[in-house]
């Protein structure tokens, strides 16, 4: 499941369609059971590998409706395991 969820994630483009995007993240949590917020952090690393489609990340993690304090630890967390790395 997360190896697909990666490949989806891993092939977007600066103009695809967001909601579509979040449909199958969705989709894909639901079929395969995965941890939404594993899934949050998959996101999170495909976003900065893939950083020339900011937009459609940010609009697909703004779906989520993911609190703001809990989206700052998740990358303040990040950024010490990278750090500690």
């Amino acid at each position: 499941g997360y190896a697909k969820l990666i490949t989806e994630l891993l092939s977007i483009k600066a103009d695809d369609d967001c909601a579509a995007i979040f449909d199958c993240i969705s989709q894909l949590i639901g079929q395969f059971n995965l941890d939404p917020n594993r899934v949050v952090d998959l996101l999170l690393d495909c976003f900065a590998c893939n950083f020339q489609s900011h937009k459609v990340f940010i609009s697909v993690l703004r779906m989520f409706n993911i609190e703001t304090d809990v989206l700052k630890r998740i990358v303040l967390l990040k950024l010490i395991l990278l750090d500690v790395c």
